[in-house]
């Protein structure tokens, strides 16, 4: 693994969860599938590189966090009901966590953070190169 419980925790300062193994899992596996690098490609990187790779599996830990657990992963989020309205015959629902903000890949949900952590990387870039 990438990102260790005590760096998610005390280097990072993240949320502490008890769903954390899990949660580590599945963000790692979502960052290397967003940049196509393998864990040992990424963890060949610089280091400042990896430490932005770092930070972006955190980021992706704490927003599933946010949006209950791993029951986020399939996009059954814990959203709580704050108000409803009735305009005639139609009535709607005003939700404490947007859904339509929400961005996902593959079905889960994809922390804003990600993209800036990893934006000055080059792992995002998913062109050929032509030689």
């Amino acid at each position: 693994m990438i990102v260790s419980q005590s760096y998610y925790l005390e280097t990072y300062k993240g949320v502490e969860t008890a769903e954390f193994d899990r949660l580590n899992d599945i963000s790692q596996m979502f960052v290397e599938n967003l940049t196509k690098h393998d864990e040992a490609r990424l963890l060949n990187l610089s280091e400042t590189a990896l430490e932005r790779v770092r930070k972006a599996i955190c980021a992706e830990i704490e927003y599933l966090c946010s949006l209950g657990g791993t029951k986020a992963v399939n996009a059954k989020q814990d959203v709580q009901k704050v108000s409803e309205s009735y305009s005639g015959s139609y009535s709607y629902s005003l939700d404490s966590k947007s859904m339509a903000s929400i961005r996902y890949v593959n079905g889960i949900p994809y922390a804003p953070m990600v993209d800036i952590y990893l934006s000055e990387t080059g792992l995002l870039y998913s062109g050929v190169n032509y030689v």
